[in-house]
Order: C-alpha cells, then structure tokens, then sequence
C-alpha cells in the first residue's frame, strides 16, 4: 500500500470517528467510552430479560389464582347446593 493510500484512509478513519464524537486526542478515553456503552448495553439487555421474565411470572400466577378462585368458588357452590 503506498504512502498515499494510507494517509486517505487515516483521514477518513479520523473523520468519521469525529463525526461520531469520540475525542481522538485521548485514545484510552475513547476505548473507556467505548468499554462503558458496551457495559450499558449489556445492563439493558440483562434488564430486558429479567423484565420479561417478571411478567410471565406475574401473569402465571394470576391465572394459577383466578384459577383457584375459580375451583373454589364452584366447591362452594357444590357444598351449599347439598
């Protein structure tokens, strides 16, 4: 590769960082920027999973619930009826 391919690919490679809003002055902060949304977004997602999961929960043990409600209230019915 000659000298001034490399020096197009060094400036578009430096602009579209930039453009993207890392600080290029400071290389190790924008691999600590880098490290911390990569963090955040695999918080969010573990987040995600474990708010769905909460719902199914939620939802199983209402139905179990209305359910027993449900077989409860016909036992009653069945016992007054006699």
């Amino acid at each position: 590769m000659d000298e001034r391919t490399e020096q197009m690919i060094d400036k578009a490679v430096t602009c579209t960082l930039t453009k993207l809003g890392f600080d290029l002055s400071d290389p190790i902060a924008a691999q600590e920027d880098m490290h911390f949304l990569r963090s955040l977004r695999n918080l969010a997602q573990r987040a995600g999973t474990k708010i769905i999961m909460v719902l199914i929960s939620v939802a199983t043990i209402a139905l179990a619930s209305s359910g027993l409600v449900a077989i409860g209230k016909a036992i009653k019915d069945i016992l007054m009826t006699s």
